[in-house]
Order: C-alpha cells, then structure tokens, then sequence
C-alpha cells in the first residue's frame, strides 16, 4: 500500500491552560463549547513559549538463561509531567498554581491588597489541569489534553529585573487516580472536530 501524505493535518499552534474543574467520568470526553472546556476550571492567562507534557512508563525488562536477551517486560512505573511558562503575573494566577498558598483579599480599602501566604502547610489538594490547543485548519476542531490529579512539582522561582519580563516557569507531576479504572488514571487525550 503506498504512503498517504496529509499535510493539513500538521498542527501548529498555542494552546490554553485551565486549572481547577472536574475530572471527566471514566470513557466520557472532555469537549470545547464557547471557547471553555466543559469540565470547568480557570483560565490562567498567557503563557510563554511552548507547553509540553511527557509520558515516561518505567519498564522492568525480563530475561532468562535460554536467550540471549529479554524475553519480556513489565510496566512498574509511570511518569507523567506537565510543563509550561505563566507570562502574566498576578496573586491570583499565582494561587491557581500553588496549592500550599493562601490568598486574602483587601478590596474595602484603599490600596486594595491581595496578599498570598506561604509555609507550613503538609497537606497538598491535587488539581485538574487542562491544555487546549485549537487545530488550524477549522475553527471549532481542538485537541484537548486533561489531567485528572495534579500538584506542583517546581514552583515560584520568581525573578525581578530592568531587562527581562518576569515569567513563571510551572511544572506539575500527575498522580494516579486509583478510583478510576485502568487505563484513564492519569489523563486523556481528545480531538475534537466537528
């Protein structure tokens, strides 16, 4: 059979993060409707750069004395990191990536203040993180990635200076979901076209 060659079906483009919402029920796809992602969540503002999330299964590689090499493999292990620059800078886009913050607002005064706190807190509340990237050859057409339980992995390193921006580099690590069944305890994938 010969090759097939589809170069509208390249995808360039940027895509969107939301933090917070709901994980989809198992089998069930998270879709665009207005621009949001029906499983809810935040928009957090422009990013910089690209966004990227890595799938690294770990395997235990199996062999036996009758051959020469491994007969077989075993998955003991999955990573599942997510990794993208915030290029806007405000307290409340900071509380939507930090999980250990707390965020007062002042508004019935002047100034009006926002204040995040850090430090001393151990118990850590997963997040959903959703990308969405539009595809580019029919407005309405995204692929979606969600990512049902995620925490900060390298956060806040903030810098302050007369020739650069200041930027906000995120990394997220995404645990398993052992309610769900095997197979969708991470995350799920979709392309949406109409």
């Amino acid at each position: 059979m010969a090759a097939t060659y589809t170069p509208g079906k390249m995808h360039v483009g940027f895509a969107d993060v939301w933090i917070g919402g709901t994980a989809p029920t198992s089998g069930t796809p998270v879709t665009i409707t207005s621009g949001s992602p029906s499983n809810g969540g935040t928009n957090i503002g422009t990013t910089e750069s690209e966004l990227k999330f890595a799938y690294k299964p770990k395997y235990e590689y199996l062999g036996v004395e009758q051959a020469l090499t491994e007969v077989d493999a075993a998955t003991v292990g999955e990573d599942l990191e997510l990794d993208f620059t915030l290029a806007e800078l405000t307290s409340a886009q900071l509380k939507l990536i930090l999980m250990q913050a707390s965020l007062t607002t002042n508004s019935g005064s002047t100034p009006t203040t926002n204040m995040m706190t850090l430090g001393g807190k151990t118990s850590i509340a997963a997040v959903v993180v959703t990308f969405i990237s539009q595809k580019r050859n029919n407005a309405g057409n995204y692929y979606i990635s969600t990512f049902y339980r995620c925490i900060g992995s390298e956060m806040l390193d903030l810098a302050f200076g007369k020739t650069k921006r200041t930027a906000v580099a995120c990394k997220f690590r995404c645990l398993a979901d052992i309610t769900r069944p095997v197979n969708d305890q991470l995350s799920q994938f979709v392309e949406q076209s109409f």
